[in-house]
């Protein structure tokens, strides 16, 4: 048997209710894993928090499945907990597997340190972890804080909870498009990460929520010019680059994942994707879809809706996180008049929801397409149009509903053109005078660095005022009239939407904020 030596390298945790999950590095095979109790070292960096015969067990970690990770006993003066990942590598593998950034310390068939044990599956002892985190440190630096967590997810939002103080402002961060990097390009495509960071480093709480509504990878980066052909590679590497240690996620507090919730787009599958036939998808539908489930909410398989909903009642806030992407149906000239951008189940759900949550309590409902403004160009195309405006009978029917419903403390968010928009929107049935008002909301991209496939407020109807019919509520025909009055944070900004939420009375105080190139801009603020 050929002689062994061990490559530890921090593994990227995925929140999944009250686990944090892990997978190995497909490049590096099967690993053992841990999560290993820390607290600063006198000399800088991080050492065990645990007595020196503390033995910790490890967990087996593959490639293909993603694996839970317990919070080990014995730990002392815990400051957080860093995920470590063992690879028993064979003498005999090439040299060239290594070329991932790790530092030559890490990977040896010497010992490193007195106490150093090695090899086994039987645990990790502090002195040998001990000598991990010091060559951690020499190649990660105060990076490596990032990687920490302190608890299980659930039981670190049910202690923030209790933390809030009362009329405490309600922060929901909302972003999208994070197009990768390049050669040359590295700090540019993660600066809005960095950004946010900073911004939410200097507050005493964290965000309620981070919403990612779509496009957090792009499968098709190069629009099919250098795309991987084999299709493991196009739904792997792309998230490989999102989650490495110099990617745009490792900027942000890796506890901070147990607050984000995600949705797709196209680009995790293909770009504005739709079905290409009545109940036809497709292989790369199937792909991306899995890849989705996999690295965006760690579910090894999938559940039965994509849609997310979440509420805090004490707080007052109800969240629908809908999916304007995969469940969309399929349209042509014929059955334009009928195809949905929500599919007919989300489409009701959607509907139920807003009419359970209670009246006075804020409703945000996300989808990756802009609900408003409407789009000058192909207007009159809707085939042609790839979001709500593309699909007449969801724009209509959703648009009439909220108004014959008359739905209070709403708010739309989006992402998907790339630029920061706030619309205030009103909408009245002229036969029977019910009315609604809300705010539509769009992220500008984290990263979009070609022009090309940015939208432009020239082709937004800022001010717009337009008519359609519907059948009402109450089973009658019906015209309605809708209103726009909108601003945008303008053409090629990148970086992420602050919507910002405080009880005013018996309705609620929003303010709208777009973290664009590291300054603030608040376009819009209104008492609902």
């Amino acid at each position: 048997m050929p002689a062994s030596r061990d490559l530890w390298q921090p593994g990227d945790l995925l929140a999944d209710g009250d686990r944090w999950m892990v997978a190995a590095d497909r490049i590096l095979g099967d690993a053992w894993g841990l999560l290993a109790p820390v607290r600063p070292a006198t000399e800088g960096g991080w050492e065990v928090a645990a007595p020196p015969g503390t033995r910790f067990p490890l967990t087996r970690v593959t490639v293909d499945e993603l694996q839970p990770l317990e919070f080990p006993q014995g730990g002392v003066n815990v400051h957080g907990y860093l995920c470590l990942l063992r690879y028993d590598l064979p003498d005999d593998r090439p040299g060239a597997s290594f070329a991932i950034g790790a530092d030559p310390g890490l990977l040896s068939k010497q010992p490193l340190a007195a106490g150093w044990t090695g090899g086994g599956a039987d645990g990790a002892g502090p002195a040998e972890i001990d000598v991990v985190l010091r060559a951690l440190w020499r190649q990660y630096g105060p990076a490596l804080a990032n990687r920490l967590v302190d608890r299980p997810p659930a039981a670190a939002l049910h202690l923030a909870r209790q933390a809030r103080a009362p009329g405490e402002p309600l922060l929901f961060v909302f972003a999208s498009c994070q197009y990768p990097a390049g050669m040359m390009d590295r700090q540019d495509a993660n600066r809005s990460q960095a950004a946010l960071a900073a911004y939410l480093a200097a507050r005493e709480r964290p965000p309620e929520r981070v919403l990612l509504v779509g496009d957090q990878v792009y499968t098709d980066a190069t629009y099919g010019l250098l795309d991987p052909i084999r299709m493991d590679d196009r739904y792997r590497l792309p998230y490989e680059h999102l989650l490495a240690p110099d990617g745009p996620l490792a900027e942000l507090p890796q506890s901070l994942r147990l607050r984000m919730r995600m949705t797709p787009d196209d680009h995790e599958i293909v770009d504005n994707w739709e079905p290409w036939g009545p109940g036809i998808t497709g292989e790369r539908h199937k792909r991306g879809m899995a890849a989705y489930w996999r690295y965006q909410r760690a579910r090894n398989a999938p559940l039965p809706q994509v849609w997310i909903t979440e509420a805090e009642p004490a707080a007052g806030w109800h969240l629908f996180m809908a999916d304007s992407r995969s469940t969309r149906e399929f349209r042509n000239e014929d059955r334009l008049a009928q195809a949905t951008l929500l599919g007919q189940a989300q489409t009701l759900a959607l509907e139920d929801w807003l009419r359970a949550a209670p009246a006075g309590d804020l409703k945000i409902v996300t989808t990756a397409a802009m609900l408003l403004p409407r789009v000058r160009i192909d207007r009159d195309e809707p085939l042609a149009l790839d979001n709500w405006q593309g699909y007449p009978a969801s724009f209509q029917r959703m648009l009439a509903f909220l108004c014959d419903h008359r739905l209070e403390n709403l708010v739309f968010l989006a992402g998907d053109a790339h630029l920061g928009c706030s619309a205030d929107v009103r909408v009245r049935n002229l036969r029977t005078g019910a009315e609604t008002r809300f705010g539509s909301h769009h992220a500008p991209a984290l990263y979009a660095p070609y022009p090309f496939a940015n939208e432009t407020q020239w082709n937004l109807s800022l001010r717009d005022r337009f008519r359609f019919a519907w059948t009402a509520s109450d089973g009658q025909p019906a015209d309605y009239e809708c209103t726009v009055e909108a601003s945008v944070l303008g053409d090629q900004r990148t970086g992420c939407g602050l919507l910002e939420a405080r009880r005013d009375g018996g309705g609620w105080k929003l303010a709208v904020s777009f973290l664009a190139d590291q300054e603030m801009r608040t376009p819009f603020s209104a008492a609902m």
